[in-house]
């Protein structure tokens, strides 16, 4: 903290200032907490984490234009819908943040296990991922992260036979497919 002094309270703080001067600080070092992470140089992690609300609701409503089916969404479903992309922009501002890419993959794929455990396709993740690049465009780590994050989503999802994931929602996705 380059404290000069110390004291366990107000008292003996005022005792030792009685005391005379205090020693003259000796040179500061030419280290900057920015040169044990040199990644964050680049304030990927810190823009990102800052703007993570605007993110989650431009993707939201990006979600709502792509899927016109989600405006008929419960209050309930809209409501996941917005914790889960709040928790991957979190994710992606914590492996920013560590520089650390499985962090954010991992966590995509143990979402898209949790998901399919409630019966929503794991493919329903990748809307949401694209909306985010395109969104994160001007910043490279993030957008390695995410596409990264994508191929694994892609490989982990990749439907044997029929038509893509991404071109047709499947009919248990919430929203979609439901009864009349």
């Amino acid at each position: 903290l380059g404290a000069d002094a110390w004291a366990p309270d107000a008292r003996a703080a005022a005792d030792r200032l009685g005391e005379g001067a205090l020693p003259l600080p000796g040179p500061r070092s030419a280290h900057h907490p920015v040169d044990d992470l040199p990644h964050l140089a680049d304030q990927e992690y810190t823009l990102v984490s800052r703007t993570a609300p605007r993110l989650v609701g431009e993707t939201m409503a990006g979600l709502e234009e792509r899927f016109p089916a989600m405006r008929d969404y419960t209050e309930r479903q809209r409501l996941h819908t917005a914790e889960d992309i709040a928790h991957i922009v979190d994710f992606l501002s914590t492996a920013l943040y560590v520089d650390d890419e499985e962090l954010f993959t991992g966590f995509l794929l143990w979402t898209a296990q949790i998901l399919a455990a409630r019966k929503v396709p794991a493919h329903s993740l990748r809307p949401a991922l694209d909306l985010l690049a395109g969104r994160l465009k001007d910043f490279p780590r993030a957008t390695r992260m995410l596409e990264r994050a994508r191929l694994a989503l892609d490989a982990h999802s990749t439907p044997a036979s029929g038509p893509s994931a991404s071109d047709t929602p499947a009919p248990d996705t919430p929203g979609h497919g439901k009864p009349e």
